[in-house]
């Protein structure tokens, strides 16, 4: 049979480990929550950014193919990224120029996007604008 001192030091122990553990743990959370909290970030502004490039390309897109007029490319454009959040701070700029002694049209689309969240002490621009640009060759 064990001695009785012997399971209390072993419960002291194991209360030692319990609070070394609690303490390692409140170190830790705080990195893990920006960890978290730059992660939410990136995916947000990658999906921006994606549905900004997608929005370019279908505006050029559609005047280059369907010889469509640039109120109805800008039209489609806000369509496209009218599912972001601060749909409208969106900014489409339509130019043509001559590409290799080419007609072309360039759709620029800028997105002011803002952060999920609000980080005080970090110097996070807020917005942050995302642009993509797309030049297609006409079909004329």
């Amino acid at each position: 049979m064990k001695p009785r001192h012997h399971r209390s030091n072993n419960h002291r122990e194991n209360r030692t480990e319990h609070g070394a553990a609690m303490v390692e743990f409140a170190l830790i959370l705080p990195l893990l929550v920006l960890l978290m909290a730059v992660i939410v970030e990136i995916g947000d502004a990658m999906n921006t950014y994606l549905s900004v490039v997608s929005a370019s390309r279908d505006g050029a897109r559609l005047i280059a193919r369907v010889d469509a007029t640039d109120a109805e490319a800008r039209a489609l454009v806000l369509t496209d990224t009218g599912r972001l959040r601060e749909a409208n701070a969106t900014g489409v700029t339509i130019t043509r120029p001559v590409v290799n002694a080419r007609n072309s049209v360039r759709v620029e689309v800028c997105h002011n996007h803002r952060l999920v969240m609000r980080y005080p002490l970090l110097p996070a621009p807020d917005p942050l604008r995302i642009c993509a640009q797309t030049t297609m060759r006409l079909r004329r």
